[in-house]
């Protein structure tokens, strides 16, 4: 069985984060949860670290190995929500375009509400055409999220 280790709490403008590792890579980023199950703490590739600095606005880009579960076509949202820069966004839309399924951007959607390691994969950077979209976490913290990264919301 694959051991799991759990990090300790970093408290941040959006709750309290915590991350879920294997020992291949990043699983889950889990935020705010009241209770989590027991696991072996630790934190094998500096997760938290990494996210103290995205939050304190001096990492714009995670170097992190992420071991998820997740079906190819929302590996291929997931990968595609990767490349979107720091302070930037995309479409529904536009991702769907790029990984040549235009018709799917509500399957994107639904994809990126399943991202397991949200602020890694920086799912609160995609947005709907006219609108910011939804956010598995809640809307106020996507617009936190964007607003530290310096995106810009006026043209919405």
């Amino acid at each position: 069985m694959n051991e799991l280790f759990i990090s300790k709490a970093y408290h941040s403008v959006i709750g309290d984060i915590a991350v879920l590792s294997s020992v291949s890579g990043i699983r889950r980023i889990i935020i705010a949860e009241k209770s989590l199950p027991i696991f072996k703490t630790g934190d094998p590739f500096n997760a938290i670290n990494q996210i103290a600095s995205y939050f304190e606005s001096h990492l714009k880009t995670f170097n992190l190995p992420i071991d998820i579960e997740v079906t190819d076509f929302t590996r291929k949202v997931l990968q595609e929500t990767s490349k979107i820069p720091y302070g930037f966004t995309s479409s529904y839309g536009e991702i769907a375009h790029s990984i040549n399924n235009p018709r799917a951007f509500r399957a994107v959607g639904g994809a990126l509400n399943r991202n397991p390691v949200p602020i890694i994969i920086p799912c609160h950077r995609v947005l709907a055409k006219n609108s910011l979209g939804g956010f598995a976490l809640g809307f106020d913290i996507k617009i936190n999220l964007l607003e530290l990264e310096g995106a810009d919301l006026n043209s919405i």
